[in-house]
């Protein structure tokens, strides 16, 4: 990937392997990055629309979230469960449900189990490690 974007940015990149002292990325985006700086950066924005594009976002994460949890595929399981393992970057929170994208690790008291996402976990509050229901569909 680093070097289909040097390749993107007109950088000439011949290195022979294991000779070099310098890293690949650093020898594309150091020189990159110092043009950027040298420019001034315009952070004019309009607040209004920040707010739209925001609060599509959440109505976005919102519809998700009840595509999920109305599927009439989906298993809906009630009880006391401690979230063990997720992947943050495929995760989203709205109110006291948390939408889990891929996957999700719980403990249910007797063992850890593995889910395939989507899963949506619904808590009591603020405390996202433990759930008291979990939506999903089976596979």
């Amino acid at each position: 990937m680093t070097c289909l974007a040097g390749d993107q940015l007109g950088k000439d990149i011949v290195d022979k392997v294991g000779e070099s002292e310098t890293y690949l990325f650093d020898h594309i985006f150091n020189d990159e990055y110092e043009d950027i700086c040298e420019k001034e950066i315009v952070t004019d924005f309009n607040d209004n629309e920040f707010d739209q594009l925001f609060n599509k976002y959440v109505v976005d994460i919102k519809k998700i979230i009840d595509s999920v949890i109305h599927n009439e595929n989906a298993k809906k399981i009630k009880g006391n469960f401690i979230v063990c393992g997720y992947d943050p970057m495929n995760m989203v929170r709205y109110e006291n449900m948390v939408l889990h994208k891929r996957f999700l690790f719980i403990n249910d008291g007797n063992e850890m189990k593995f889910i395939e996402g989507p899963v949506v976990t619904i808590s009591k509050d603020d405390n996202y490690g433990e759930t008291d229901e979990l939506i999903f569909f089976i596979n």
